[in-house]
């Protein structure tokens, strides 16, 4: 933490760390000055996406935030994970930039509190995980298995905003080859960071660093695809490689098992051009750790996938968490421990929906991004929804298997701050 000064910071902002207060001894420290201009608004605005994802930027400052030992520059914040009812019990009552001030503050000194342990971070440990990544209003996801030469999968590839948040990942994790890369389906914020992903990072394809797959499968060509320019390009990067994925497929490593799950035939009632129903939905097994990924798959569908995957342990909550992505029959009988819901800061879409929060109240979840946190927006306020099992993230997520299922968030180059379990 070279560079920071002594100062003072107020007790409220750690103590909604994680719900925790800081009790050690000894002067807090002081934040460094780009910190300071982003509480103020005169934070750099010109690497904002706007849909809360990272944005596009050269290589070399890439690299630079890669490979920085210090929080990243305005536009890149470390991680915040804070419980918004622990502020008021109504965020949405809060002006925004109390809003803003707090979370801002609350993610940027919970890295010094006696209470969270400031890791190497899962790219050290070299263990399997999974390694949420922060795309905005979309999904990614890097899975890691174990050995000496781990095998990578990715789901999915985020929006076309986000493939820098994917290619920092990847060089975290120091992968130049993924054994398989799962496209869930061809909506925009699900491919659209894939050719930028695959052409590396001199951002030139094809060139000598480009990223190297094994395999890829996608929910197929047999049915109506989307006229869109993304998909176009998408057809165009992935070439030769890609597969449908049936049902039953599956791929293998150490410890680790995913297959496609067989949700049933088309519902008759259903128009064939409506994307989420396309979706590939997958079952993990990674050392002990059982997981459904879902894609943006509607609950009604999901709820057919139920008796061969379910319990599990972890879920990612189908369609950013909108409404049609959850149902309280199906989150009884999956009966996740945690829940992750992915989705952009401030996205037009409203998600997650404020009834998803409300079927989740007994659960632990995390959520990169959201809307209805600050006044004046059109979505409804998430303040009621939310519970003090709810934790709002920004940056990525990674979570680890094993009976402890160790969880740290941060931003790669930025480091990562254990978040538990205790």
């Amino acid at each position: 933490m070279a560079g920071y000064g002594e100062g003072a910071v107020p007790t409220f902002v750690l103590e909604i760390c994680l719900g925790r207060a800081d009790r050690r001894s000894g002067p807090p420290r002081r934040p460094p000055e780009w910190f300071v201009r982003e509480l103020e608004g005169e934070g750099d605005r010109e690497n904002d996406d706007g849909g809360g994802g990272h944005s596009r930027v050269s290589a070399r400052a890439r690299q630079t935030y890669l490979s920085s030992a210090s929080p990243p520059p305005a536009g890149r914040h470390p991680a915040v994970s804070t419980n918004l009812t622990n502020l008021t019990g109504r965020p949405d009552k809060l002006a925004r930039p109390a809003i803003r001030a707090l979370t801002l503050l609350a993610g940027a000194w919970c890295c010094l509190s006696a209470d969270i342990v400031r890791a190497s971070g899962p790219e050290a440990a070299g263990g399997p995980g999974l390694h949420f990544i922060d795309v905005g209003q979309g999904s990614a996801l890097l899975i890691r298995g174990r050995g000496e030469h781990p095998p990578v999968v990715l789901v999915d590839a985020g929006p076309s905003g986000g493939a820098e948040a994917v290619l920092a990942a990847l060089a975290v994790h120091q992968v130049s080859r993924v054994a398989l890369w799962v496209l869930s389906h061809y909506d925009g914020d699900h491919i659209g960071g894939f050719g930028r992903v695959l052409a590396g990072a001199d951002e030139r394809w094809p060139s000598a660093d480009d990223l190297q797959i094994d395999a890829v499968w996608d929910r197929g060509l047999d049915s109506p695809v989307p006229q869109t320019e993304v998909f176009a390009a998408y057809l165009e990067f992935v070439g030769s490689r890609r597969t449908r994925a049936e049902p039953g497929s599956s791929f293998d490593g150490v410890d680790l098992h995913l297959e496609v799950v067989d949700v049933g035939p088309w519902p008759p009632e259903v128009d064939a051009d409506e994307e989420n129903h396309h979706s590939v939905v997958l079952c993990l097994e990674l050392d002990g750790l059982r997981v459904l990924l879902p894609g943006d798959l509607p609950a009604a569908r999901l709820e057919s996938a139920i008796d061969a995957c379910g319990p599990v342990d972890l879920l990612w909550a189908s369609h950013h968490g909108a409404v049609d992505g959850t149902s309280v029959a199906l989150i009884q009988a999956l009966d996740p421990r945690r829940v992750v819901i992915g989705a952009g800061r401030n996205n037009t879409y409203c998600h997650p929906a404020p009834t998803t929060l409300a079927r989740l109240a007994d659960r632990e979840v995390w959520i990169l991004g959201a809307a209805g946190l600050g006044p004046g927006q059109a979505c409804r306020p998430l303040g009621p929804a939310l519970s003090p099992q709810h934790h709002l993230v920004e940056g990525d997520l990674w979570i680890s298997p094993g009976p402890d299922g160790g969880l740290w968030l941060g931003s790669p180059g930025g480091g990562w701050t254990y978040a538990g379990p205790e």
